[in-house]
């Protein structure tokens, strides 16, 4: 536990989720002793990579378990840039199960904008609970219909069909987060594919459910999601010895969604007050406070040589207010 450090009127403290049986084991047992196996520790956070946190936010696939780092708009703007230089093709407006409006900018000679609405039972949804589907747009455009819509798909035109932008971009966006495939795993399958989900009684048009959906809908743009996971190295310490322990989270840690801590000011800043908690910039390691956690060892090969690596898991930092 985390006892007597106060930031900001919060006291911020570790919840050992599980394992309550579990005794305390000192760092050097650990480090003596054959992985794999799991232990609780007391000890205290020395220091924590990368120091700028925004950093520590990758994007992590489940199938083929590789790490990425999530890309930057700017990126994203270049290929919308590419895209708009082709007009929408018209012969693909206002198909059977989406509902096309088209308007031409008065900048950019005239650039043409085609947005498709996809109805549900061949009716179109209140605007919070609606896909659509946008050629032609700029990430400021697109920006402003998440806004207001619940789903944005960026789409561009082929011969006889619609389809996803390379999967550099985001292939959902929602809200303020962009939801990204793994370009490895997926094979992006026909975006005719939606148009099963919105037959469904009640589509949610959740990310995965509209990359991969459920067993009635097998792979409906056939994208293996991205996941937003906090990825950070912690140097714990504790008087008998030291270990570097990897922090690999969606949201239990922090409580904070990796997915939206990068759009939200808040959520950054509560972050920062949490770390300052647990590692005081400019404090003596006398004076850092106690962390309680669970670790877990394991084994990874490199060539002929396994070596041990440390994970925390099954651990909360909660705060309470004093």
């Amino acid at each position: 536990m985390l006892f007597n450090r106060y930031v900001w009127l919060f006291c911020y403290f570790a919840v050992l989720t599980d394992h309550q049986d579990m005794s305390n084991t000192m760092l050097k047992t650990v480090l003596n002793s054959r992985a794999p196996q799991q232990y609780r520790i007391r000890a205290k956070l020395r220091s924590f990579k990368p120091q700028k946190l925004y950093q520590s936010v990758k994007l992590h696939c489940s199938r083929c378990n590789t790490l990425q780092e999530v890309p930057n708009g700017d990126a994203f703007d270049l290929i919308l840039q590419g895209c708009a230089a082709t007009a929408p093709n018209p012969e693909l407006r206002s198909m059977s199960w989406y509902e096309s409006v088209v308007w031409t900018t008065q900048e950019d000679k005239g650039r043409k904008i085609t947005i498709h609405f996809v109805k549900h039972y061949e009716m179109l949804q209140r605007p919070e609970n609606t896909l659509l589907m946008i050629e032609g747009g700029t990430l400021k455009e697109i920006w402003k219909l998440t806004r207001r819509f619940k789903c944005v798909i960026p789409v561009k035109s082929k011969e006889d069909d619609l389809e996803l932008l390379d999967l550099s971009a985001p292939f959902l966006l929602q809200g303020n987060i962009k939801y990204y495939g793994c370009k490895k795993c997926s094979t992006p399958k026909s975006i005719k594919n939606l148009s099963s989900l919105a037959e469904k009684r009640e589509p949610s048009w959740e990310p995965t459910e509209i990359a991969q959906a459920d067993p009635s809908f097998p792979l409906v743009l056939g994208i293996e999601p991205l996941q937003y996971v906090f990825v950070m190295k912690f140097t714990l310490v504790d008087g008998t010895g030291a270990l570097n322990a990897y922090l690999f989270d969606y949201e239990k840690f922090f409580q904070i969604p990796a997915s939206e801590i990068l759009t939200n000011s808040f959520l950054q800043q509560k972050m920062e007050m949490t770390m300052n908690t647990l590692s005081p910039p400019g404090r003596k390691l006398d004076d850092l406070p106690w962390l309680e956690c669970f670790i877990k060892s394991y084994n990874v090969a490199d060539g002929m040589k396994h070596q041990v690596y440390y994970q925390i898991f099954d651990t909360t930092v909660a705060e309470d207010v004093v």
